[in-house]
């Protein structure tokens, strides 16, 4: 309530809400990163356009989903933020919940229709950011949705190389449960089993170890 008070006596005295920091942050921007909502409506009432971008063309639904802020996500799209927008690097607000693992504001963004098929600028999947976070219930919800398991982005990178090189073991066991491919190579010809021991995570690899023996005893 201080804070809202603060705000409120700063508007008085005319402190302007378009000026932008060293960033290209509006106060809206600001706003969005603290969840502030009662400020968040004091701006959009007082005109602040929504859909305005800071120095990596991010929104502030941007910024309020990525922190998993629901109510002043929900506000945002309320007053028109684009939920599709894209920042300087492809990233929508809904791909920027998933890799955070932000599960309530993804399963709010996907229920009014931001698009999970959008790639980023090198050609991620939000199912690749999802296995970056390692967030098990983002990845299973995208799964079910009939997101593709072995789609590859711009280095040749699936979503189990995501999960394996940064040792996620619940994602990586259910990623190769859904017919992830344990043994295909990127670009630089490394797969997830590589990965995954490079960077020592054992667990992960002797997951990955035991699934490749029971896949090649099944399919002998």
């Amino acid at each position: 309530m201080a804070k809202l008070q603060i705000f409120l006596y700063l508007k008085e005295v005319r402190a302007g809400r378009n000026i932008r920091d060293a960033i290209n942050n509006t106060a809206l921007h600001l706003a969005a990163e603290s969840g502030n909502l009662d400020i968040i409506k004091l701006l959009l009432d007082k005109g602040i356009s929504v859909n305005l971008t800071d120095a990596d063309e991010l929104t502030p639904l941007h910024i309020s989903a990525r922190l998993g802020h629901l109510a002043a996500t929900k506000a945002l799209v309320e007053r028109g933020a684009g939920i599709n927008n894209t920042n300087k690097y492809g990233s929508t607000p809904v791909m920027l919940a998933s890799c955070n693992g932000k599960l309530d504001t993804f399963l709010y963004l996907t229920q009014i229709g931001a698009d999970i098929n959008i790639r980023d600028a090198i050609n991620n999947t939000i199912l690749h950011l999802a296995s970056a976070s390692g967030n098990v219930d983002v990845i299973k919800l995208l799964l079910d949705q009939g997101m593709y398991v072995n789609l590859t982005n711009k280095i040749g990178c699936t979503p189990l190389h995501v999960s394996a090189r940064l040792g996620h073991l619940d994602a990586t066991e259910i990623l190769v449960e859904s017919s992830a491919a344990i043994n295909k190579g990127n670009i630089s010809g490394n797969t997830p089993l590589n990965l995954a021991t490079r960077n020592g995570y054992l667990y992960v690899g002797r997951l990955l170890i035991k699934k490749a023996v029971f896949i090649a005893v099944r399919d002998a």
